[in-house]
């Protein structure tokens, strides 16, 4: 008897203590939620039920670091680019064009709204080789001569090759969407021309003067620049439009260094809205006729030549080209600078 009479003793014991041990978590549950209400960095992330709703003042550094996520605020960019650039147009049978390379440099400074979306702009410089050619050309052109006689000229000529170097500044206007390592950026970029230089080689140039009043064809006059003219060799200037309006998108991917630096590497493509109006810098022969090759208004036993890119073909009364159009792509690289945000919880506790 005594012996049962000592294990319910101990039962009942185990019992009390354990009511009270609850009665006590209780309280205590109560108590961190009111401390809770007067500072809320008392929260420390949902764990277990016995450490959700307690204060702990020592683990307040921990519970700030696991809950929060500060995030790139400001971004300033030193870029560097290169890949397959040029110019484009639209061509007749024998007309080809090549894109070849482009190198760019410039500095960007994006805000980010929040951790996923922000704003870029900024100022770059970019470079870029084309080339076209022609293949068998001929055309015709009129002119009155100094004694008012008509006279139709002729020609034509074996090959046109030119060379394309095209400088210019731009400045990028686009949204940024971030996720984790990964930032995607689309909108457009305005460019300011600098020059479009061209050089140009024609082959076996044969010139011709045909005068209807008198029915005479001439085909050899070194007077009347007629005859074999043999190969031809020029250089010109063009003018762009102020500003050409180019589509652009990047895609990048960031590297960190330390926790200020960060190293990006990605693809980037623009490519131009309309199309691009070129006419050469110097227009004093350009006046009357805009022909590949034609003899000089001001000392008529000169040849002068134009490029392909302003020329036009009169015996079909259409331009060699249209529809002259920029495109750039290619990879990308950038050393970047970032300013975080403050920390903000992420889950309110109340």
């Amino acid at each position: 008897m005594d012996r049962r009479a000592h294990m319910a003793a101990r039962v009942a014991g185990l019992l009390v203590a354990i009511i009270a041990t609850l009665l006590c978590g209780a309280g205590a549950q109560a108590q961190s939620r009111s401390a809770l209400k007067m500072n809320p960095k008392a929260y420390t992330g949902k764990r277990a039920w016995w450490l959700n709703y307690q204060y702990f003042p020592a683990w307040q550094t921990i519970g700030i670091q696991s809950d929060t996520l500060p995030y790139v605020r400001h971004r300033l960019q030193v870029y560097a680019n290169g890949g397959y650039a040029g110019i484009s147009f639209k061509k007749v049978s024998t007309l080809d064009f090549e894109r070849k390379f482009g190198l760019g440099l410039g500095a960007a400074y994006s805000y980010f709204f929040n951790e996923y979306v922000g704003f870029k702009t900024g100022l770059g410089f970019s470079y870029a080789q084309s080339k076209g050619s022609v293949g068998e050309f001929s055309d015709r052109y009129q002119k009155i001569d100094e004694e008012h006689d008509e006279v139709i000229y002729d020609y034509s000529l074996t090959s046109v090759h030119e060379d394309y170097d095209i400088y210019m500044f731009d400045v990028p206007f686009e949204v940024v969407g971030r996720y984790k390592r990964f930032s995607l950026a689309g909108g457009v970029k305005v460019d300011m021309p600098v020059a479009l230089k061209y050089t140009q080689n024609m082959t076996a140039v044969v010139n011709g003067a045909y005068f209807p009043q008198y029915d005479a064809y001439v085909d050899e006059s070194r007077v009347l620049m007629c005859g074999q003219l043999g190969n031809l060799h020029s250089n010109g200037t063009f003018i762009f439009p102020p500003v050409v309006v180019l589509l652009t998108g990047e895609f990048m991917y960031d590297i960190p260094v330390t926790k200020k630096y960060s190293v990006g590497v990605g693809a980037y493509v623009d490519y131009s809205i309309s199309h691009l109006v070129v006419r050469p810098k110097d227009m004093s022969h350009h006046k009357t006729h805009s022909t590949l090759v034609s003899t000089s208004d001001i000392i008529p036993v000169h040849i002068e030549t134009n490029s392909i890119l302003s020329s036009q073909k009169n015996m079909e009364t259409e331009s060699v080209t249209t529809d002259v159009r920029y495109f750039n792509a290619g990879i990308k690289v950038s050393l970047n600078v970032n300013w975080y945000s403050e920390p903000k919880p992420r889950i309110l506790p109340y």
